[in-house]
């Protein structure tokens, strides 16, 4: 096997749309029920790609609008290799965000390549049919944004 590799991922998006839980799940394989709004938090795990050992560093930042944790999370983008945008599938503000907030943010502070995730699929059957995201829609705005979509 060869040698160990480093990427550095910064997850972004609006408060609520599920960044923590995301990270969660994939580095702990735990579900996070209750919300507890994240501030600045480092997450690490490791997989095996084309036979080399990939050590993933996740940043997850706060959604938040305060001017102190914006300078806080911007802190973060330097040296990112990926920036996961993140988006829910029950709340179409949040990627009508992704245009109007995130990617200006990011371009300001990385050039970083940017993957558009949609989260809390499990939701989507249940909500209202206004408050899915339409995947087309997710598609083109993604297209939009330079941004691959997942």
């Amino acid at each position: 096997m060869s040698a160990d590799k480093s990427v550095k991922l910064v997850v972004v998006g609006d408060a609520f749309v599920g960044k923590t839980s995301l990270i969660f799940a994939y580095t702990q394989q735990k579900f996070i029920e209750d919300y507890e709004p994240t501030v600045f938090q480092n997450y690490s795990a490791s997989v095996i790609l084309d036979r080399r050992k990939v050590n993933l560093n996740l940043f997850d930042t706060t959604g938040s609008t305060q001017e102190k944790l914006v300078r806080l999370r911007t802190l973060s983008y330097p040296q990112a290799d990926v920036v996961l945008l993140c988006f829910s599938l029950v709340d179409p503000l949040s990627l009508d965000s992704c245009r109007r907030r995130w990617i200006p943010e990011i371009r300001r502070h990385t050039q970083a390549p940017v993957l558009l995730v949609g989260i809390k699929e499990d939701l989507v059957e249940r909500a209202p049919l206004d408050k899915r995201v339409d995947r087309k829609q997710a598609l083109r705005i993604a297209h939009e944004l330079d941004a691959a979509w997942d």
